[in-house]
């Protein structure tokens, strides 16, 4: 299965989205990627007249701190686990993988669609010769769709086959339809039973939970929502799962360990709450965050 070719223009933006609010945390090259890929302007034609409701963020702006807990969330479970090989789907402009390979043992491949990929690819070189770092051989920008497993075998050979790969993903399963994800998931279960290793991702929010959300809130939380269907021609509530339940049911029927784990790890800071009160807001939203861990049965 193939996610249709106009995706890649559909869904980049939302990558820029995220990029927008990264740029007022700490996360390492963060403001780089913002100015480098004129972020603000993406988000101004996405929200237009409701532009104003998302700029400029407060420092206590609860997607600001959510999409920087659920970066350093991915990151602390990717340490805990001494990951030494990660294959990220869907990296966007991230570039998690710039950051880790600054340890010379890890080897990180960054995927994604084409057109993605294309765009990122001198720009992080514009970036590497910002800082003055190196040219890196454990780190790599690859073309990979995810439902397409030719294509994931292609880089699955950059790996030490006698080591465990971590596989993460992080802002992708929302935008794929039940039957995907199927797919998206049967390939990564054939991954980690050939190298061993886990899956770690945050994606995985329920029907529930994204009422839950919605609920009594301030409407722009279903502004956003709205927003990012209409972009991606993806319907993210009709996408989710029911419950939990569903969620366990669906990957380990597919052969999967699962546990899930809140995402505010121990002595995590998220540096847009630093020294200020956190809403009742925030708080909502971080203490409700998750990451779904999964590995193959045995």
């Amino acid at each position: 299965m193939k996610i249709q070719p106009s995706t890649h223009a559909q869904v980049s933006p939302t990558a820029k989205l995220v990029a927008y609010w990264r740029q007022f945390t700490d996360i390492p090259y963060s403001k780089d990627i913002a100015s480098f890929f004129h972020v603000k302007e993406v988000v101004q034609d996405l929200f237009k007249e409701d532009f104003p409701i998302f700029f400029p963020p407060q420092t206590d702006d609860p997607f600001v701190a959510y999409v920087q807990l659920r970066y350093k969330s991915i990151q602390a479970e990717l340490l805990r686990q001494n990951s030494k090989q990660v294959l990220e789907f869907a990296s966007g402009i991230s570039l998690r993988g710039l950051t880790m390979t600054a340890d010379p043992t890890l080897t990180y491949i960054e995927t994604d669609l084409p057109g993605i990929t294309e765009e990122k690819t001198p720009v992080v070189e514009q970036i590497m010769r910002a800082h003055k770092i190196a040219h890196r051989d454990n780190l790599f920008f690859e073309s990979v769709n995810i439902l397409n497993f030719s294509e994931i075998e292609s880089v699955l050979e950059k790996f030490d086959p006698q080591q465990p790969i971590a596989i993460v993903n992080e802002g992708l399963l929302q935008y794929l339809s039940l039957e995907e994800k199927q797919t998206a998931a049967e390939n990564i279960y054939k991954i980690l039973s050939r190298f061993g290793g886990c899956w770690i991702t945050p994606d995985l929010d329920s029907k529930i939970q994204m009422t839950a959300d919605t609920a009594g809130r301030d409407p722009k939380y279903q502004t956003l929502v709205d927003v990012i269907s209409k972009e991606t021609d993806r319907d993210l509530f009709n996408n989710a799962f029911e419950d939990d339940a569903a969620v366990l049911d669906f990957f380990t029927k597919i052969g999967f360990t699962v546990s899930v784990q809140s995402q505010l790890y121990p002595d995590l800071e998220l540096s847009s709450i630093t020294g200020a009160p956190m809403s009742n807001e925030i708080a909502q939203d971080l203490e409700t965050a998750r990451l779904w861990v999964m590995k193959v049965a045995v």
